[in-house]
């Protein structure tokens, strides 16, 4: 099974491209927050995975989401690989989400927060008072 599952903000403005059929494609970057902060300097990491879209749901993303906004989205996993231009014995390695579903996961006023006051916010760590 290949299934992703990721919340976190986007980093940038989502990106909206048509391919010469009229294929819409959407590439985004989520920075995603680890669930431990780091001792030794006492802040939360977050790891950045990028994520591309198609069709339909590349038109949505690109249309509601932009920099600073929470956004849930599930899809799988892809990985690829490529000669350097410059180097023929190098080889670049991708790994990236192909999203297939997307979704809000805040309300239209908290959306409305300026870019600045997003990217300082911190997600709850609620994991030991979970009922289950």
């Amino acid at each position: 099974m290949n299934k992703v599952i990721l919340m976190g903000r986007l980093t940038a403005d989502p990106e909206i491209r048509q391919s010469q059929n009229g294929t819409s494609m959407c590439r985004f970057t989520v920075a995603v927050n680890r669930k431990f902060v780091d001792k030794s300097t006492g802040k939360r990491e977050a790891d950045f995975v990028s994520c591309t879209a198609w069709n339909k749901t590349a038109e949505f993303v690109s249309r509601y989401f932009s920099k600073g906004q929470m956004i849930a989205i599930d899809g799988t996993l892809r990985t690829g690989s490529y000669q350097d231009r410059n180097y023929a014995d190098v080889t670049h390695y991708t790994t990236e989400v192909f999203v297939e579903n997307v979704e809000f996961t805040s309300s239209k006023t908290e959306n409305n927060t300026s870019p600045e006051q997003s990217k300082y916010s911190e997600y709850e760590d609620i994991s030991g008072s979970a009922p289950f």
